[in-house]
């Protein structure tokens, strides 16, 4: 896992899931894991590389 998913106080809406959380992620179901382990109310992969990787590759798709 690159980045572990940062730890969310308040769980999110859910308008604003795909704001924080990217599903496709190779990484998406270890970082799920370990949120459910550490009981965590809810999680954001916003500091993880693929994170940032993906949503730059989304901004490109929508400019063309």
């Amino acid at each position: 896992m690159p980045t572990p998913a940062k730890e969310l106080q308040k769980e999110l809406r859910y308008g604003n899931v795909t704001a924080h959380r990217y599903f496709d992620c190779p990484h998406y179901q270890k970082c799920l894991e370990e949120a459910v382990k550490k009981y965590w109310v809810s999680f954001s992969c916003r500091n993880c590389p693929e994170f940032k990787e993906y949503k730059k590759t989304q901004g490109a798709a929508r400019v063309r």
